[in-house]
Order: structure tokens, then C-alpha cells, then sequence
């Protein structure tokens, strides 16, 4: 097998395993709140007592990968659970 052949066979086994993890793991943890808590806190002075829901994953901690939205499928389990791996 010639170099490119292999490349190619590399390629595909990335996008299948990726496409597979994106199924099998739909949502991740959402970067904007805090360590994932679901809360977005106040600027520095008031931060440890004032916080909302984040805006971003509506205060769950998680929110749906962008591949799973092109890709289709249920968006949400309704577990609201653990989804991580």
C-alpha cells in the first residue's frame, strides 16, 4: 500500500471514531460557568455571593457539542445527568 492509501484509511477511521464519540457522548461540559456548576458569578467583589443561572447551558452544567446539532438526533436525553466520559 503506497503511503497516500494509508492516509486516507487513517482519515477515515478518525472521522468514524469521532462521529461515533459524538453519538455516544452528545453534550460537554460548558466552559463559561464556573467549573461547571451551572452558575455564572458577579465581578470580583460580590463573586462569592452573587451568581445566576449561566445563560449559556441554562444553568446545567452541560451543553450539546456543536457536531451532534449538524449530525442530528435527539439533542437531550432528558436525563440530566452525568453525560461525560
Amino acid at each position: 500500500m503506497t503511503p497516500t492509501t494509508w492516509l486516507i484509511v487513517l482519515a477515515a477511521v478518525v472521522v468514524v471514531v469521532y462521529v461515533w464519540s459524538v453519538f455516544r457522548w452528545p453534550r460537554k461540559r460548558c466552559r463559561r460557568c464556573y467549573l461547571a456548576s451551572g452558575r455564572d458569578f458577579a465581578p470580583f467583589p460580590l463573586g462569592r455571593f452573587v451568581y445566576r443561572r449561566c445563560r449559556r447551558c441554562n444553568g446545567s452544567g452541560w451543553h450539546v457539542r456543536p457536531m451532534r446539532r449538524i449530525l442530528g438526533g435527539p439533542l437531550d436525553d432528558g436525563a440530566g445527568v452525568y453525560q461525560g466520559p
